[in-house]
């Protein structure tokens, strides 16, 4: 591989609220990595975690940050704001990704320097037939949204690359919001830059999501939370409430 031109390339932004049980593995995962170490920073936001979690986390050589606001976006932001690299990653604390992952980020990456957001679907860990229907669905929806329309309607929030200059140069995370995807897409797209969903960079996640509770998942984790939350603070300013805690 080549020398990259920026130390670190990559800053992988993780948020982790009461994650005791699975960051360490995350964590583990994402040290093990076919890839230059000196390449990416691993910053993680321990947003007001009340178990063990800030004690896993220094195991580890992460950046460790406090955000005592909770929430995803609150958590990300702070992270975002601390990061150097010339992309950002956003990986959720349950996920596991395998050891070629960051190669197969970096290589298109380089092929187009106009790619200004990448992201790809989540595979779950213990293969519950209910996520795994889910997420075919959620990933074929994407992956043609991303041939005809040129690009995705909306990408895994927990394992997506965006170019971090260009991020901030939008005006980065609207904290109005729960999740900020569907604004974000169209922000980049609008500043020039070029948005992929690719079916093969997948990473393994837990089944937390949609076990015993698969049709709240899909009504009130996907159509509220994404689609009417956002339509809701956009037309009042005001904000739903936050995700719920599933651990």
């Amino acid at each position: 591989m080549e020398n990259l031109d920026r130390i670190p390339f990559f800053s992988i932004i993780i948020p982790a609220y009461n994650e005791e049980k699975l960051i360490e593995r995350c964590l583990t995962a994402v040290f093990n990595q076919n890839f230059p170490k000196d390449q990416y920073e691993v910053i993680v936001v321990n947003n007001a975690s009340t178990d063990k979690t800030s004690e896993i986390i220094k195991k580890f050589p992460v950046i460790s940050l406090f955000e005592s606001k909770k929430g995803l976006v609150q958590a990300r932001n702070t992270g975002l704001q601390k990061a150097r690299g010339v992309y950002i990653i956003n990986l959720d604390a349950d996920v596991e990704v395998p050891p070629d992952w960051l190669e197969r980020i970096y290589s298109p990456l380089q092929k187009n320097p106009r790619t200004a957001l990448l992201t790809g679907p989540y595979k779950c860990v213990d293969d519950p037939k209910q996520f795994d229907l889910h997420n075919y669905i959620f990933s074929l929806i994407s992956s043609v949204a991303n041939k005809i329309l040129k690009t995705p309607f909306v990408y895994y929030g927990g394992n997506v690359v965006i170019k971090r200059q260009l991020f901030l140069d939008i005006g980065g995370y609207d904290l109005r919001y729960t999740t900020d995807q569907v604004s974000i897409i169209n922000r980049l797209k609008k500043a020039g830059g070029e948005i992929y969903f690719d079916r093969k960079l997948q990473v393994l996640t837990s089944p937390r999501r949609t076990k015993g509770r698969v049709l709240k998942f899909i009504f009130q984790d996907i159509l509220v939370m994404y689609l009417f939350h956002n339509l809701y603070t956009k037309l009042t300013g005001k904000n739903l409430g936050n995700w719920e805690d599933i651990r």
